[in-house]
């Protein structure tokens, strides 16, 4: 896979140097085949289990879109176990290669890794090589990030790594997303073009994307998500409608042929968190310092989770979810 995508780029990188048309026409290939390999990836993943790890606490970007605020406060409050003052360990907002590969033992192989969760994964001086760690055993990884905090020197050390998905969140032009484009993102967005990954996309929330990243690729092809309510957790006035509790029987958007709800999100303390719009961590499933990652399905919190799908009596968050899908019945 690595061999077929570096050497498809040379080929259109010598194609675009016979003139106008010969650019335009390998920048059209590239996209297009580019994008072959994305829809063939979303249709592989499909419902596919994941654990998506929030590798530190407090994201250095703050975009405007992202409920921080509520999450640290949320976290730092289960932390103190309602003590009046309390420090967090180190160890609790950050986490270290030798903590991911204790918990990396408690998930099965057959779960992705997602190096994303709650914050900028490469926040943590650990995360590229855990995501060596994590192929090394065998599991199948993706990545979404902003790349703050990666440098050139990761990019190189991560070109070998066959992700299933590679996603940068483009910086805006317009100051929400607060993604800072200095002379070392610079460095690493080169780094990228050069190197390239397989299955690489881009994808922002809202407006147009930062100069820098339009100099370095040219013309980007890019996935506009645009902003949501993380489930009935951010509310932007003026920007995004109040959020709708949906009534009934629903679905995870995620997986909505199944009840099953493995699609979670790992906490440097060892908390798995149900999903990755569970910014005030309503539903906790356990701690994978107590127990491996399919234990947590077998206690109270899971099984509630999955009743509450069907039983429209227990609150979940699902229910102000934008991926939420309601089940009729016949």
């Amino acid at each position: 896979m690595r061999y077929r995508f570096n050497r498809t780029k040379r080929i259109l990188r010598k194609i675009s140097r016979l003139g106008p048309r010969g650019f335009w026409f390998a920048h059209f290939i590239y996209w297009h085949w580019l994008r072959n390999y994305q829809a063939k990836s979303y249709a592989l993943n499909a419902g596919k289990p994941f654990v998506a790890v929030t590798t530190s606490i407090g994201c250095k970007n703050q975009c405007e879109f992202c409920p921080q605020d509520t999450f640290i406060r949320v976290y730092k409050k289960r932390l103190s176990n309602g003590c009046l003052i309390s420090y967090p360990k180190s160890e609790d907002l950050l986490i270290n290669l030798g903590t991911f590969e204790k918990f990396l033992g408690r998930i099965p192989k057959f779960y992705t890794i997602n190096f994303a969760g709650f914050s900028e994964p490469w926040l943590a001086p650990d995360c590229t090589d855990m995501v060596l760690a994590a192929h090394a055993n065998g599991y199948r990884i993706r990545a979404f990030t902003t790349l703050v905090g990666m440098g050139s020197a990761d990019v190189i050390k991560l070109s070998g790594i066959p992700f299933e998905l590679f996603s940068i969140h483009v910086a805006d032009e317009e100051p929400t997303s607060n993604i800072s484009v200095d002379e070392s993102m610079v460095d690493t967005l080169q780094a990228v073009e050069k190197f390239g990954f397989p299955q690489l996309e881009f994808h922002n929330h809202i407006g147009r994307p930062h100069p820098a990243f339009v100099k370095v690729f040219g013309n980007l092809e890019i996935h506009t998500a645009g902003v949501v309510d993380r489930a009935g957790n951010l509310f932007l006035e003026g920007k995004m409608p109040e959020p709708k509790r949906i009534s009934g029987r629903i679905r995870c958007g995620f997986n909505p042929l199944s009840t099953e709800l493995n699609n979670n999100i790992l906490l440097p303390n060892g908390d798995v968190v149900l999903c990755c719009e569970d910014y005030s961590l309503k539903h906790v499933l356990g701690n994978l310092k107590n127990c491996d990652l399919l234990s947590l399905y077998e206690l109270e919190p899971y099984k509630t989770i999955k009743k509450g799908l069907d039983d429209d009596s227990i609150d979940l968050i699902c229910r102000y979810c934008h991926r939420a899908v309601k089940i009729e019945d016949d």
